[in-house]
């Protein structure tokens, strides 16, 4: 079924198994599709039971779906299962309600806010610095344990320590000492031998203005550090080149194919196309609207990874060469309009057609239902 329809699939017919559905946007062109569709099956020798068909509806059931001029919503008898659904009590509870009524999202109106307090119930609430802790404390442990260890938890007071009392690379200081105010903490060494007695109070006015400089200090070299982190990050990385009105080629993987064609005998890239606009909030991308041909069904956002740009040659260095062809997904090109037709004898009419993105002398003779929009207006000026 999927192979005889596959040029009018997604342009205005949908099949799911032996189920056809023929859309369209007004009347006139949803009987030309209509009898397109038919003649489809009197070719593959199909019969259809009148009982089961619907033609003409505004308003259907299809699939569990209330389809109207409005739009598409649910069955009720469909959402019952959310509805019913049991009080969670775990987390897998909750990942199997937020995966069942996930497919509803497009229904809801401002999905992603309303699931706020469910979305964080799935994952535990973490500042991202525990974990760098731990990380930094297993890395360590990993030094003095020894295999199949029994008594790690005794050296932790050792990792504490040794942690503490090193230099931090972020903030050049100890974290004794950022933490305490004070210098850093002794040492065994510093143990067996006499200290000086530290006169400043912890609140006197002197350990409140080393306090308050060891904040400062500490503050700039995090500033330094992550000036630092963003430079390396940014070494291999350039400037996004595309702007709103430059022509690019789009990523061939984007696109939906037809069936038994290999991606192998295809170019690598489609195009070339203008670029719309910038999605988001920086000017330079990194994702952009593409203004691809309408007969293509495909999400017309695209990440800058998949675009590149096109460099136009000079028609001087290759005059006789014929036009590029539009790019083609379902074995046709977009038709322009049609200049004439024939017919001989009991064949099907054929029309000499025009197509855009080419050259207005590269015609072509084809046959109705491959065009079949642009085939009313033509006869109705005959």
């Amino acid at each position: 079924m999927m192979t005889e329809f596959r040029d009018l699939l997604d342009r205005s017919v949908l099949i799911y198994l032996d189920d056809i559905l023929v859309y369209s946007r007004t009347l006139d062109e949803h009987i030309i599709h209509l009898r397109v569709v038919l003649n489809h099956l009197r070719i593959a020798k199909y019969k259809a039971n009148l009982d089961k068909c619907e033609f003409t509806k505004q308003e259907l059931e299809y699939l569990g779906h209330f389809v109207t001029p409005k739009g598409i919503r649910p069955l009720a008898d469909k959402i019952q299962a959310i509805v019913d659904w049991p009080e969670p009590r775990c987390t897998t509870d909750v990942r199997s309600f937020m995966g069942l009524a996930g497919y509803y999202q497009r229904f809801v109106e401002s999905y992603s806010k309303v699931v706020v307090p469910l979305s964080g119930l799935q994952s535990p609430k973490t500042d991202g610095q525990t974990e760098r802790a731990h990380q930094t404390a297993q890395m360590m442990l990993r030094t003095l344990i020894r295999p199949d260890p029994k008594d790690w938890v005794d050296w932790l007071p050792d990792i504490e320590f040794a942690y503490n009392t090193s230099v931090h690379p972020a903030i050049c200081v100890t974290p004794f000492e950022l933490h305490h105010g004070g210098e850093k903490a002794r040492i065994f060494a510093d143990l067996l031998l006499p200290q000086a007695a530290n006169i400043d109070a912890p609140c006197s006015p002197a350990s409140v203005r080393k306090y308050r400089d060891l904040l400062i200090k500490a503050r700039t070299n995090m500033q330094k550090a992550q000036i630092h982190m963003q430079q390396q990050a940014n070494r291999r990385r350039l400037p996004c080149p595309f702007r709103e009105g430059d022509l690019v080629w789009v990523l061939s993987e984007e696109f939906a194919l037809e069936q038994d064609v290999s991606r192998k005998l295809l170019p690598k890239w489609f195009g070339p196309w203008e670029v719309t606009s910038a999605v988001g909030d920086d000017p330079a991308g990194p994702c952009f609207v593409i203004n691809i041909p309408p007969h293509l069904t495909v999400h017309r956002v695209f990440h800058a990874s998949k675009l590149a740009i096109y460099t136009p040659s000079s028609d001087d260095e290759f005059p006789g060469r014929r036009s590029q062809d539009p790019p083609s997904m379902d074995g046709h090109q977009e038709v322009d309009r049609v200049i004439t037709h024939r017919k001989y004898g009991n064949k099907p009419r054929q029309y000499k057609v025009t197509f855009k993105q080419c050259a207005p002398d590269d015609t072509r003779v084809d046959l109705q239902y491959k065009f079949a929009n642009l085939c009313s207006p033509y006869l109705r000026r005959l």
